[in-house]
């Protein structure tokens, strides 16, 4: 099941990606920023205006580091956490403009803490962050009715009510930070900037 988001608008993001490839693209680029979270921001245009749509993002945190320390040795030491699956789908609110700058996903990291750390060692509260990200992102148009429904894109169990296999627009990035900076207890500091290229999409099943 897909993770429901509420769309929170950015302002003054510098996109990482702007697609020159795709003159045509609907996703026009896309940022990606991190610290005790991962935040995922993609601007739109061409925003269909007589029908709702909804923006999906699904993807794999390849790795996310936390520190644990060991009450017996007082050691601090780093654990890992691998492969992750992360989804999370969200209307786009604004249904009467042509283009949306900015819209932000958000995954919470603290959430891996208790995995990342062996028995007997005490995760470092915040301490986790990403440096390896791999997303898909998928824009559809939602067949649910908007004049019975008011949230006509997902349906009472919270599946997208949309037609799969005709997107608006699609693309994948590979989002990487060269070095995670943190700061005071190992916090990781805030609002670094992931480099986040286009890459091919992954083929769809037959």
């Amino acid at each position: 099941m897909l993770k429901r988001l509420v769309m929170i608008g950015l302002v003054g993001i510098s996109l990482t990606t702007i697609l020159a490839a795709k003159a045509n693209a609907q996703i026009a680029g896309w940022a990606g920023f991190g610290f005790s979270d991962f935040k995922f921001g993609v601007a739109l245009k061409e925003v269909p205006t007589k029908f709702p749509s909804v923006l999906s993002v699904e993807g794999t945190l390849n790795n996310v580091e936390c520190f644990c320390f060991k009450p017996h040795s007082h050691e601090v030491v780093p654990g890992q956490v691998v492969m992750q699956k992360i989804n999370a789908a969200a209307e786009v609110t604004k249904p009467s403009a042509r283009e949306v700058d900015v819209e932000l996903f958000q995954f919470s990291l603290d959430v891996y803490e208790g995995l990342a750390c062996d028995p007997g060692f005490k995760p470092i509260p915040g301490s986790c962050a990403t440096d390896d990200v791999t997303l898909v992102m998928h824009w559809y148009r939602c067949t649910g009715d908007p004049k019975i429904d008011s949230k006509s894109c997902f349906d009472d169990h919270g599946e997208l009510t949309v037609d799969r296999k005709a997107p608006i627009d699609e693309a994948a990035t590979h989002c990487t930070l060269d070095h995670v900076e943190r700061i005071a207890k190992l916090i990781p500091k805030p609002g670094q900037k992931f480099d986040c290229p286009e890459i091919p999409l992954p083929e769809r099943p037959r």
